[in-house]
């Protein structure tokens, strides 16, 4: 009877250990979202096979630059729609997002998701981002912040590998490193200096995109099916120091 009362009271125990640490993460959220001086919510487009999420941003303090802002947000999260619907044939698509940095001067979101085309052999995954200086209300694209040459393609290629399932990275890794080894550094160049453009080409979607986080600096580029459709790596803000433009004010935002 005692060993039993004794196990109930470690599992009350754990339990209230438990409960504080959700108490103390959403206390922490909270404290992130009021630094920032403003809340995210979700929005939702759903149409007959497609539903894509995406943030808004609200309680902002300036309506104007809220409500531009705004607009930016869901008109990027909705360009896969209109790549899709260009195709001129029954799809699905599904896209959720994630935000990497969310703070008074910038919001950089992931989408992430799968599409598919009627006929097609196979989803497709795919994966894009929005980064926005909420100082000026204009989104920011990768040859914005950094200065984009040959030192910073090394840096790109001994980057951290994050996307792919965690159990099979090593191999995913490889055979990622072979595919890039046939691409030049002045091709990585040319795909990272239209990086984020995905606005401003038509109906055609970018190679490249860019994300921020806490410590690094994420990018993604287009890859071949077998390989996960996208590579997602990032580069530690310490390991890219030489390539950072300070002249672009957000990074007195990401660095103070």
């Amino acid at each position: 009877m005692a060993i039993k009362s004794g196990r109930m009271l470690v599992l009350i125990l754990l339990a209230i250990v438990f409960s504080a640490g959700l108490a103390c993460q959403r206390k922490a959220a909270q404290d992130d979202t009021n630094n920032a001086g403003y809340e995210l919510i979700s929005q939702t487009y759903s149409e007959a096979g497609v539903q894509i999420d995406y943030p808004q941003i609200r309680d902002f303090g300036d309506q104007t630059k809220e409500a531009a802002v705004n607009k930016l947000i869901k008109d990027e999260a909705l360009e896969m729609l209109q790549y899709y619907q260009s195709e001129e044939a029954k799809f699905n698509l599904e896209i959720a997002f994630n935000v990497t940095w969310q703070s008074r001067g910038l919001l950089s979101v992931q989408y992430t998701g799968t599409g598919y085309i009627a006929g097609a052999a196979h989803l497709n995954a795919f994966f894009y981002t929005t980064n926005i200086n909420l100082m000026s209300g204009e989104k920011i694209n990768l040859a914005d912040v950094v200065f984009i040459d040959r030192a910073f393609i090394d840096r790109f290629r001994d980057g951290e590998l994050v996307s792919g399932e965690e159990a099979a990275r090593d191999e995913l890794k490889a055979a990622l490193q072979d595919y890039l080894s046939v691409m030049t550094a002045d091709d990585l160049i040319a795909l990272f200096q239209k990086a984020d453009f995905s606005g401003d080409t038509g109906l055609a979607l970018s190679e490249g995109y860019s994300y921020f986080t806490g410590d690094s600096l994420g990018i993604s580029i287009g890859v071949p099916h077998v390989l996960g459709d996208y590579a997602q790596y990032e580069l530690k803000y310490s390991d890219i120091e030489g390539n950072i433009n300070n002249e672009n004010e957000i990074w007195q935002e990401v660095l103070d």
